[in-house]
């Protein structure tokens, strides 16, 4: 759990940066992810939490039937269903925002989130494919080689992890360096993981 913590804190810290030409800025404070709760962990019922976010989703679903890729919309529940912790269901809404944006910097802070749950889950193909989509376009997004780093590592792939890892470390500017070295050691391998992905469900349904 320490780790998940760790990696969860990583990648949104690095959600929102440009694409390119911009430094990890956000690297620095997400370090330790210490105020970050795991994406799978559900929302109390205390003070009718549960009940206002269910109302909260229902709102936003009826949006999205009337516009299927309203992006408020489509982010807001991507929300409601982690802190419901309903993650196949906000991994499918962030897809859905991904196909229909017309906005690079949405797209890729999409596909991070969207790698980071894949990642989360325990499933590792799915992760690593979303890091190497971005990598395609740029080679050199420091964003995606630490976040291929880091899950590679925890699935134990050392010498390919190493490898991602002095990719990243290269292509970030120089003050942010001991940053991602200190983040890559923390990583600790292998990491146990979800054996079994969570079942498909309707993004839109509670």
């Amino acid at each position: 759990m320490k780790f998940q913590k760790v990696f969860v804190g990583i990648v949104i810290g690095l959600i929102g940066l440009a694409f390119a030409g911009i430094p990890l800025l956000q690297l620095i404070s997400s370090i330790g992810g210490s105020s970050t709760k795991p994406a799978t962990a559900p929302v109390a019922d205390k003070g009718g939490d549960s009940t206002l976010l269910s109302r909260q989703a229902d709102g936003f679903a009826l949006v999205l039937k009337r516009e299927p890729n309203n992006f408020n919309a489509l982010t807001g529940l991507a929300d409601i269903r982690l802190k419901q912790g309903n993650i196949p269901a906000a991994i499918a809404l962030y897809k859905q925002l991904r196909a229909n944006t017309t906005d690079p910097q949405a797209s890729i802070s999409a596909t991070l989130e969207i790698a980071r749950l894949y990642q989360q889950t325990g499933q590792i193909p799915e992760a690593l494919a979303e890091f190497d989509g971005l990598l395609k376009i740029n080679p050199k997004f420091a964003p995606a080689l630490l976040g291929k780093a880091v899950t590679l590592k925890m699935s134990g792939q050392t010498q390919a992890a190493q490898a991602q890892y002095l990719q990243a470390l290269a292509a970030a500017s120089a003050e942010l360096k001991p940053q991602i070295t200190e983040i890559f050691s923390k990583v600790q391998t292998p990491v146990t993981l979800p054996t079994n992905p969570p079942a498909k469900v309707d993004p839109t349904k509670k």
